[in-house]
């Protein structure tokens, strides 16, 4: 298969030439464009999520690092406190939570498992033939029908059941991964809030008077935002 990239390159080579030409090729060169725009972010999007995750927080705890500059607290003090309060209870939370959760999840499954054993034994068991005989059906088809029918969906009942668990379990495990993520995020969270004003200053300055029904838009909505 093509690569997206020369396949990219070659489109824009043929159409940039001719962008003057038709308003048909310049929407089919920004429709190109669009394309591998969103092509990238998709291959990329697991790098942008610590940063995503970051900004997001860092504007809505903008507003109390604001609070305490104000009186005279510096914002890079603030910014430190606020990122060494969330690693804290995270922490907290790692130690006090998660092997809790997983001691309940371990011992659901040896539950599961030791009842799934017992079933069987009762099953194969004489007792439980007897019990059905006193119905009147005949020994080989009741055991007939345990072999083909019960055991059958039954065992596929159990297995479905291990199955969600074991996927539980694996996800779980996947997240507890995340070691680039949980040391990523802290830092970059720390950064954002210490420079978040200068932020919205660069905004206001690239906007105002380049566009200033998007400059009032943007700060219409910062302040609904903030409001909740």
């Amino acid at each position: 298969a093509m690569s997206p990239f020369i396949l990219f390159g070659a489109m824009i080579f043929l159409l940039f030439p001719l962008r003057r030409e038709s308003p048909l090729i310049r929407r089919v060169m920004f429709l190109v464009i669009g394309s591998f725009v969103i092509w990238m972010l998709s291959e990329v999007a697991f790098l942008l999520v610590p940063f995503i995750i970051s900004f997001v927080l860092a504007y809505i705890l903008d507003p109390t690092v604001t609070f305490f500059q104000r009186r005279n607290v510096p914002r890079v003090v603030i910014a430190l406190l606020i990122v060494l309060l969330g690693v804290g209870i995270v922490a907290l939370i790692s130690v006090f939570v998660f092997p809790i959760i997983y001691t309940q999840l371990d011992s659901v499954i040896r539950k599961v498992s030791s009842l799934v054993l017992d079933y069987n034994e009762y099953l194969e068991s004489r007792r439980f033939f007897r019990q059905l005989s006193k119905l009147g059906l005949p020994s080989s088809t009741l055991r007939n029908i345990m072999a083909t029918e019960i055991a059958p969906r039954l065992k596929g009942i159990f297995e479905t059941v291990f199955r969600a668990l074991l996927v539980f379990l694996t996800n779980v495990s996947g997240i507890a991964t995340q070691v680039i993520n949980i040391i990523l995020i802290p830092i970059l969270l720390f950064y954002f809030l210490k420079d978040f004003d200068k932020l919205k200053r660069f905004i206001r300055v690239v906007l105002d008077g380049q566009n200033d029904k998007l400059l009032h838009d943007l700060h219409r909505i910062n302040i609904i935002v903030h409001a909740y």
